[in-house]
């Protein structure tokens, strides 16, 4: 698959009267279940997505007491584990998606039942939309069930001008220029990877746009300041001890 949420994928098959000296053939069968969320970007921009999450009414994921004792109907329950009713795929290395593609991702899920009316919620980054379930719902072991995500985020542009000093609660944008067309850093890919975009100077000011990395400030000039993305939340961090912002 393109993404899936976890590479274990617990199956299970049963062979009985084997005849001895004979090897057994065993069916497998799938034990979870997977949710097939189709995104699609309608933001007006190119999108980057580093996570996708599915939250339930009851847990979905982590480590399950499984009974085998019927291989056709698998009692799945909590026991004394760690589970969540949050399912989250972690995205690295992906390419941005355009305006008006779509892209497919795959989460695999406990198998779990939704009545009329319970809500489900899908979240793409930090842009996330709950679902009032209008039928009953059911997320089966071994089959795909798919939810279209429309990822139509408004985006508010912002004017940014040079900087002479900066204070916590200041929004920022990092650039390599004060003329022309320079790059502007992004938001947050993969590893240490934070990609550059185009920007242009108009007026003395750059015109952000979604593709940019508008960066929240905290702490002060004399204890230094962190640099926080909403979009991605996460915090720009120097990739060595050495390094410097």
């Amino acid at each position: 698959m393109a993404h899936l949420a976890g590479t274990t994928m617990p199956m299970v098959g049963k062979a009985e009267n084997v005849a001895k000296g004979t090897t057994p053939t065993i069916i497998f069968s799938n034990i979870a279940s997977v949710a097939k969320i189709v995104v699609t970007n309608n933001s007006g921009a190119a999108l980057t997505i580093t996570s996708v999450t599915l939250t339930a009414p009851e847990n979905i994921v982590g480590s399950f007491k499984l009974d085998f004792s019927d291989p056709d109907n698998v009692a799945i329950s909590d026991g004394a584990y760690t589970t969540s009713n949050v399912a989250e795929l972690k995205v690295t290395g992906g390419t941005a998606l355009a305006d008006g593609a779509s892209a497919t991702f795959y989460v695999a899920v406990k198998p779990f039942d939704l009545a009329k009316d319970d809500e489900l919620t899908i979240k793409v980054n930090t842009y996330s939309k709950t679902i009032a379930m209008p039928k009953a719902y059911s997320f089966v072991a071994g089959e795909f069930k798919t939810i279209n995500f429309n990822y139509n985020k408004s985006f508010t542009s912002q004017n940014f001008y040079l900087a002479s000093s900066i204070t916590a609660g200041d929004k920022v944008i990092f650039t390599n220029a004060t003329t022309g067309t320079p790059n502007v850093m992004g938001h947050y890919s993969s590893g240490n990877n934070v990609p550059k975009v185009e920007g242009a100077f108009i007026l003395g000011h750059i015109a952000s746009t979604a593709a940019m990395g508008v960066y929240t400030v905290g702490g002060n000039s004399t204890d230094g300041y962190t640099f926080y993305d909403p979009e991605n939340e996460l915090y720009l961090n120097a990739t060595n001890t050495t390094s410097s912002l």
